[in-house]
């Protein structure tokens, strides 16, 4: 039996040997944030070089049924402009453009298509907010997230329900708010693999900038219940990593489950469907199906993000058995972050035991440092691709379904 997760070909074996640092491309100053990638003749080589062509065939994807994969676009570069988060001509010009982006809300980003309300009064609720005792922000831990309900839902009278935003406060001298701006311009948010969350609305307070930021939940509730489910959440991480590696962030807390949230809104959308014909249409059942619908999982913490700038010299090459250990490859920030997805695969391949011998070989080279986030993202798919298709439907041991059957 075939897998539904097809792609052309591909050899795994020159992956697995892999141990190759990359070059990177030249690119130009600030105001010219994004260009097109070159032809693929070109002469750069860095670990997002090879993602313009993915291994993913749209057609046999849609033939099989197997989930909702992304189309990705012609892959996109940021400008060379170094680690000048901190000048407020560029912090100003990126706020400028997130108040016209409120107004023409992404066409990829959030798969509910999310549109503010037109009467939300954001700065009224900046200011309540601001008011607000104790701070409602002391609590929230590393993200600094809160759902704008829960903040204000007991200051400030709504007419209807309150709309599902998530609320976060960052200093305006910020690195990490840079980042966010930055990876919401309009060329960067229509990317399908951008993991960054999508930014409503920014508001300046003070010294602070206040983010309302679509509704998510985390990666995890409702449960992931089989291994399609875990297939397609690896899926989708790989890919962001493979974006953040071509826009050259770094430091990003992959290990950490926390850091991983989910947009389900799609199928609340289509809760009004008959649950007798579509019972899986709502997300507070734990049979909820998320191969039945768009889902983006996203990444929410960039505390301690940084972009890398190009003059920053890594080693271009390795020898494919360092003789130093393991210990002399992870220098490169780039694979730490690979390393770090590759212990958070190792730990939740514990719930999907039927896949956990082949995806060994993925994982020990994540976490041994030799992989470069494209590698590790061609690997995984070249894995999926040699899957039997009743695989995909084993259920998950932390399941509820597995629990109760086991009980």
């Amino acid at each position: 039996m075939t897998s539904p997760y097809t792609y052309p070909s591909a050899p795994t074996e020159p992956l697995l040997a892999n141990t190759s640092f990359h070059t990177e491309a030249k690119s130009s100053h600030l105001l010219e944030v994004i260009y097109d990638s070159p032809e693929s003749g070109s002469d750069g080589d860095d670990d997002g070089s090879h993602t313009d062509s993915t291994l993913d065939d749209s057609e046999e994807f849609e033939n099989a049924g197997f989930g909702h994969p992304l189309q990705r676009m012609p892959r996109l570069k940021s400008a060379d402009h170094g680690l000048g988060y901190d000048s407020d001509v560029e912090v100003q010009l990126l706020l400028s453009n997130m108040t016209r982006l409120s107004n023409n809300p992404s066409r990829s980003g959030s798969v509910s298509s999310f549109r503010t309300d037109e009467a939300l009064d954001f700065d009224r609720l900046v200011d309540a907010l601001v008011s607000k005792k104790p701070d409602p922000f002391i609590d929230k831990g590393p993200s600094n997230l809160a759902m704008l309900e829960s903040v204000v839902g007991d200051t400030l009278d709504f007419e209807g329900s309150w709309p599902s935003l998530m609320v976060r406060r960052l200093e305006r001298s910020s690195q990490e708010l840079f980042l966010l701006l930055e990876l919401n311009l309009p060329e960067l948010r229509e990317d399908p693999w951008n993991p960054a969350v999508q930014i409503l609305r920014a508001i300046e307070k003070d010294d602070q900038v206040y983010l309302f930021l679509q509704g998510l939940s985390q990666y995890n509730k409702p449960p992931l219940i089989n291994v399609a489910h875990y297939i397609d959440f690896f899926r989708q991480v790989l890919e962001g990593l493979s974006f953040l590696r071509e826009q050259r962030i770094a430091g990003l807390n992959l290990a950490d489950p926390s850091s991983y949230m989910v947009d389900l809104s799609s199928a609340l959308k289509d809760s009004v469907l008959s649950t007798s014909s579509h019972p899986k249409a709502t997300t507070s059942s734990p049979r909820f199906d998320r191969m039945s619908y768009p889902v983006r999982y996203y990444l929410v913490n960039f505390t301690e993000s940084r972009r890398i700038p190009l003059e920053t010299l890594f080693p271009s090459s390795s020898p494919a058995t360092p003789s130093e250990g393991p210990q002399s490859i992870p220098a490169c920030p780039f694979r730490r972050d690979v390393q770090n997805c590759g212990t958070l695969f190792e730990n939740l391949l514990d719930d999907v035991p039927s896949i956990l011998p082949k995806f060994k070989s993925l994982t020990k080279a994540m976490i041994h440092g030799s992989f470069t986030a494209d590698d590790a993202r061609r690997l995984f798919e070249a894995l999926c691709r040699s899957l039997d298709a009743d695989v995909f439907e084993k259920l998950a041991s932390s399941s509820p379904e597995s629990s109760g059957n086991s009980s």
